[in-house]
């Protein structure tokens, strides 16, 4: 998560949305300070907050939720950063990785990365999941959507009087 002081924002790391080239940016160029950790969601913020920092403006970055499956999928098939088969990143041993993922990398392995066989197994005719990160969705007065994610960014950079060195890299 990336705070602004000076600007008086917020800036909620979403998995798969461009967040990462965000919050480089916003730590890079624009004297953003890291808190907490990364994808920390806002209710983790608000509860260790002090009464100013809880009016901070909320940014989040979101993605179509069809295009974010795909995207998963890819890390899947790929075996992320050797993420799926390195016991230190699970989550028992203090990792990110869940027994679920795991599960869906095997599968994905299993059927040769069939993108169709994958969301027929985990998504189509399941019950509707909805990301944690919308739980805070009222406070969210920014949305930097990853389709048009530079436009999105330098508008929000602008809203604060903050004028974007740079196309994001």
């Amino acid at each position: 998560m990336i705070v602004s002081h000076e600007h008086r924002f917020v800036f909620v790391e979403v998995p798969q949305t461009g967040s990462t080239a965000i919050a480089k940016e916003l730590l890079g160029q624009y004297g953003c300070e890291e808190v907490l950790h990364k994808h920390a969601h806002l209710r983790e913020f608000l509860n260790q907050a002090t009464p100013d920092e809880k009016r901070y403006i909320v940014a989040v970055g979101t993605r179509h939720p069809l295009d974010q499956l795909a995207s998963h999928h890819t890390k899947l098939r790929n075996n992320h950063r050797g993420a799926y088969e390195d016991p230190e990143r699970f989550e028992e041993n203090g990792g990110w990785v869940s027994h679920a993922a795991r599960e869906q990398f095997q599968f994905v392995r299993d059927s040769e990365g069939d993108f169709g066989a994958f969301l027929k197994r985990y998504y189509i005719g399941q019950q509707v999941r909805i990301s944690q990160y919308a739980w805070g969705r009222s406070r969210y007065k920014h949305l930097i959507r990853f389709e048009t994610l530079n436009n999105d960014f330098q508008a929000f950079l602008r809203t604060f009087g903050i004028e974007p060195k740079r196309e994001l890299p």
